[in-house]
């Protein structure tokens, strides 16, 4: 497909299933468009969520297929700022990482370098201070709690900032909070 149709059937915001399905099916045939995702996920981003919500359901159905764009992934999460864009972000980072460390996946751990590892922790830290809906948050802290393990210092600073919004948080943000709290405290691994 070319990349101005790609961009055209993208911005029709079609949610039918068969549309999206046909769209992701689209991207993992011909990952030479997943730049057109990331791009635009930071562009006008109140009107371009849809192609941050493709993106994660490529990598989904396919994480493999972000392996080479990980430069440019990790390159636009600190500019993210909608919240449905921020989700969908937040939900590739916990994939990506939970093949990375629970996995132990080679391709992963060799694809994924420092550098994108350290975007990834600022930019998880940035969605769990700042005000981002539950669902951002849960990914963020889950994607922290797996990056801990690669570095150290993160498991105190993530249970210090779990337990001073766990009063104020929903039920699953709760839940989640404490099991986290509880794996990082008893060093077992805790698994979706």
């Amino acid at each position: 497909m070319e990349n101005a149709e790609f961009i055209r059937q993208i911005e029709q915001k079609n949610r039918d299933l068969n549309h999206q399905n046909f769209l992701v099916q689209t991207c993992i045939s011909q990952s030479s468009l997943l730049p057109i995702l990331i791009d635009n996920m930071i562009h006008n981003q109140e009107n371009n969520t849809y192609f941050a919500r493709i993106l994660e359901l490529v990598v989904k159905d396919t994480p493999t297929v972000l392996l080479e764009y990980l430069n440019e992934f990790s390159a636009v999460l600190p500019y993210i700022k909608v919240d449905s864009t921020a989700r969908s972000c937040a939900k590739i980072c916990e994939i990506l990482l939970t093949h990375y460390e629970i996995k132990k996946d080679s391709r992963y751990r060799n694809a994924l370098h420092p550098k994108h590892l350290e975007l990834i922790t600022s930019t998880c830290f940035d969605w769990k201070i700042k005000n981002y809906p539950v669902a951002v948050q849960a990914h963020a802290m889950y994607t922290l709690y797996l990056l801990g393990f690669t570095y150290s210092w993160i498991h105190s600073e993530l249970t210090l900032l779990i337990q001073k919004k766990l009063p104020s948080g929903s039920t699953g943000y709760q839940n989640r909070g404490r099991k986290i709290i509880k794996a990082i405290a008893t060093e077992k691994l805790y698994t979706l």
